[in-house]
């Protein structure tokens, strides 16, 4: 491999998260609109029809974006020995822009194939170009004003937060480069985790969203964390009351955080829900999964309290067998099952929220009938509601039952002032009791 005039060298985005073993191909995007914010595009979607990643797997491509194009051809797309490197263009991509490509794999990789696919995904073979310039029998004054025109890549100390194991911790890592040369002892940030990009909700208030595996139950989580409270105290206890492991080291924090904003940028753009139902075409659940034909950016920001039950048991065809055939000739029960089934329609028929208050005396089917109703939705004993909760507590259950079923038992147990607030609240759309919910919290936290 070549030795650049220049050895300061700028690391493409994802170009640490590419497999070093030989075999393995690296995907370059490369233009100016080649930003990971870009996953939504055209071009992305028509790149990934064509590469079709087996089994589903996941697609890390190498960015040569518009940073990254100011620096060629001082960046480092891989350094693993790669043999194979495909660039695909995404917005404008210039020939000095593409000679510069080419210059940087020939110095600073040892892949032998390179190909290039222009936006209509005409292949254009460059392998033997940079098998001469590694010969040196390319023009020199090509080459030199390649060089030329490049930003220098200046270091007065590196810094890279990157995977790394010490023998005690597995996960994030600050590896520095001090001026002189001399590595630093690296510094555990946290366990392994991802930033998947910036969430906005309706109101615009921004968001972090973190991908981490919990520590106590291995149950991989995907979290929108408020920017508000984000690198704060609070914050910090948040992630660490969700199984989330980090270095409480003032400056640990402090790089991760800053760390993480910054991938942030980089990331997909997601839409924060703050209620369940209907979102940009998905359904959210008040578990938190979305129901949708392909993946769809959207996260709620606040799960139900009742989440656990939201499960899947059994079949339909059991459900069909051991409960839907004894509700025929059953006014009440019929009633219990319309009302669980309709209520994810009401938005998309413009309709109204309602109430249905089943009265009558004891053992007359008013439980049994909101269970059928919640056994559409999981595991009724987890999914009930009580009316001996408070009303700010069910005000919230409410933005977490949007374009949802919320079924509530044993109204003798609740404080018959509060019945009434309640049921006009819950009935009033919750979309209008959002405020409510802050107020809930702040009561939550006062009473805590």
């Amino acid at each position: 491999m070549m030795n650049g005039i220049n050895n300061k060298l700028l690391n493409a985005r994802n170009s640490s998260k590419q497999k070093k073993d030989k075999p393995y191909q690296i995907t370059v995007l490369a233009g100016s609109e080649a930003e990971p914010y870009n996953k939504n595009s055209v071009e992305y979607e028509l790149i990934l029809s064509a590469i079709k990643p087996e089994n589903g797997a996941e697609f890390t491509p190498v960015f040569i974006g518009k940073k990254e194009l100011e620096y060629l051809p001082n960046v480092k797309i891989t350094d693993g020995e790669n043999d194979r490197i495909c660039v695909y263009q995404i917005g404008e991509l210039s020939g000095i822009q593409i000679t510069a490509i080419c210059v940087a794999v020939a110095k600073y990789t040892q892949a032998e194939t390179l190909l290039f696919y222009d936006k209509g995904l005409t292949e254009e073979n460059y392998s033997d170009y940079i098998k001469r310039i590694r010969n040196g029998e390319e023009v020199p004054e090509v080459l030199k004003l390649v060089e030329s025109q490049a930003k220098p890549v200046k270091r007065l100390g590196v810094k890279e937060v990157r995977e790394y194991y010490d023998g005690v911790h597995s996960g994030l890592f600050l590896m520095e480069t001090k001026p002189n040369g001399d590595e630093a002892q690296p510094l555990y940030l946290c366990d392994k985790a991802e930033t998947l990009g910036i969430g906005v909700n309706e109101d615009g208030d921004h968001f972090t969203v973190l991908k981490w595996t919990a520590t106590g139950n291995n149950q991989t989580l995907i979290e929108p964390i408020s920017n508000e409270i984000f690198g704060d105290q609070e914050g910090w206890k948040y992630l660490k009351r969700k199984g989330f492991d980090f270095n409480p080291n003032g400056r640990a924090k402090t790089e991760l955080a800053m760390f993480w904003q910054q991938q942030a940028k980089q990331g997909d753009r997601w839409h924060i829900a703050d209620k369940t139902g209907w979102h940009n075409g998905a359904y959210v659940l008040p578990n938190g999964e979305v129901l949708a034909d392909k993946n769809t950016n959207v996260l709620l920001n606040k799960k139900s309290n009742k989440a656990n039950g939201y499960t899947t048991s059994g079949s339909i065809e059991s459900w069909r067998e051991n409960i839907a055939r004894y509700v025929e000739g059953n006014p009440i029960l019929l009633l219990g099952l319309g009302v669980g089934l309709c209520s994810p329609l009401l938005s998309i028929l413009n309709g109204d929220s309602f109430c249905v208050h089943i009265v009558g005396n004891s053992s007359t089917g008013k439980t049994t009938s909101a269970r059928i109703a919640l056994s559409l939705w999981g595991d009724y004993d987890k999914t009930m509601l009580s009316w001996s909760g408070t009303g700010y507590g069910i005000t919230n259950e409410g933005l977490s039952h949007n374009d949802s079923l919320l079924a509530l038992d044993e109204i003798n147990q609740a404080d018959p002032k509060a019945v009434k607030n309640i049921a006009y609240t819950l009935c009033n759309e919750v979309g209008k009791i959002k405020e409510k919910r802050t107020e809930a919290t702040a009561a939550e936290k006062a009473g805590k």
